[in-house]
């Protein structure tokens, strides 16, 4: 009788091991199949929103600075889509800042080039003009601070790119 016991023991710890090896296996698939990928790709999504609005911002401010230098803009206009683009990327900039961990500050470049633009002589000259035609002088300043623009946006957008979401 002792060993039909001990029998019954070793089958019945034997098949508790099976049931909690096969408990254990669905949860970690179950882990695997709905909650990692889950997290994963909501990680995935906030990047690539991140990333759309600063490409976003990048090409609206390429397009205005083309416009600038082809004269199709008024002072108060360049003044305002400024203030714009300025409200726009310190937005984005803060929320991406606060949510992948990254230390992206754009803005002070942005807030150079108006500077330099808004304090040209063509915009004392012909504030009250229907467009501003800037120098050449002003042209490649407003050229070269594009071209610092939108390496720094690049770098922004690749530091998205790798950033951990919180």
């Amino acid at each position: 009788m002792d060993t039909f016991c001990i029998i019954c023991l070793c089958q019945l710890t034997d098949w508790l091991s099976i049931g909690v090896d096969f408990l254990t296996g669905v949860v970690i698939a179950i882990i695997l199949a709905y909650v990692v990928p889950k997290k994963l790709n909501d990680d995935r999504s906030l990047k690539d929103f991140f990333m759309q609005e600063f490409q976003s911002i990048k090409n609206e401010y390429n397009d205005f600075c083309k416009e600038m230098c082809l004269g199709k803009h008024d002072a108060r206009t360049i003044k305002e889509i400024f203030k714009q683009l300025s409200l726009k990327l310190d937005d984005i900039q803060n929320v991406a800042n606060r949510n992948l961990k990254v230390d992206i500050n754009i803005l002070d470049e942005l807030s150079q080039t108006q500077v330099q633009v808004t304090r040209a002589q063509e915009i004392n000259d012909q504030y009250e003009e229907p467009n501003i035609t800037f120098n050449p002088t002003t042209k490649n300043l407003i050229w070269q601070r594009q071209d610092v623009f939108n390496k720094n946006i690049i770098s922004a957008i690749a530091s998205i790119n790798k950033a951990k979401s919180k």
